[in-house]
């Protein structure tokens, strides 16, 4: 990704390719960023199962303990 951006970049000649590189750039850090928050949604939802499952075996430990 960053070596294309360079590539991009050394390529840009005039206006209008500057402005097509900024387009450009601005649909990338767009993609990473939903990229990143689809990655956050996924680590919410494994913790809220995690959390879940840790609770349900402290619950079975106690009732196996009295």
């Amino acid at each position: 990704m960053g070596v294309e951006s360079i590539k991009s970049a050394t390529a840009i000649s005039d206006l209008e390719g500057f402005q097509s590189f900024l387009t450009e750039q601005a649909e990338v850090a767009k993609q990473i960023a939903e990229g990143i928050l689809a990655n956050a949604r996924t680590v919410a939802e494994l913790s809220q199962g995690y959390a879940a499952e840790a609770k349900d075996i402290a619950e079975t430990s106690l009732k196996a303990v009295k």
